[in-house]
Order: C-alpha cells, then structure tokens, then sequence
C-alpha cells in the first residue's frame, strides 16, 4: 500500500523531502487504525489454523471465539481508520476555490 501526497510537501531545513501529512494527528491516527486489522486478521487466521492440526474440538471452539473477538476489533478498527482518512482527504480539499468558482457562476 502506497500513499502519495504531493500538495503539501516540505522543502525547507530540517524536514527536507518529508510529507507534510506525516506531522498532523489525523494522519497518523490514519496509519495505526489502518494497520491495527491487517495485524489482527493475520493472527486470528493463525488462530484459526492452528488448533485444527491438534484436532481437539474444546480447543477449537475456543480459537473460533477468540478469533471472533479478534475479527470484531479489526472491523472497528477499519471503521476509525476510514473516518480518519475521509477527515484527512476533506482537510487537504481547496474549499475556497470551489467557493470563489461557484459565486463568480451567479454573478
């Protein structure tokens, strides 16, 4: 997965070549909520996979629900991380140019 941001891109001193994005709370917010389900998705399939080779039922029953718990938090996880990244997009928009355009259309 790749981000490109090329709007705000800083090109002074001691943050030379480095997104602007990567220094607002959003963003970051973005990343970590975006990462959270790939993490749990990944060891609520091991969990899954695993017991299955021992072959005992009780054992599981019991992976079954963990993973259930698991799969739970990295959809509210994807939730969050989508409304962070909507914020983001609605943050960088141009608002006032699209203001400046519509009311010189009505003059």
């Amino acid at each position: 997965m790749g981000f490109t941001f090329t709007k705000i891109y800083t090109s002074s001193a001691p943050d030379l070549g480095i997104t602007g994005l990567v220094k607002k709370a959003v963003f970051i917010v973005f990343l970590v909520c975006n990462s959270i389900p790939v993490l749990l998705s990944v060891i609520a399939t091991m969990n899954l996979i695993w017991p299955q080779h021992l072959g005992d039922i009780l054992l599981i029953q019991q992976a079954m629900k963990r993973a259930m718990v698991l799969i739970m938090f990295a959809f509210w996880s994807m939730v969050v991380a989508f409304a962070f990244g909507v914020c983001l997009v609605l943050m960088l928009l141009p608002w006032h140019s699209f203001h400046v355009f519509s009311s010189k259309a009505h003059k």
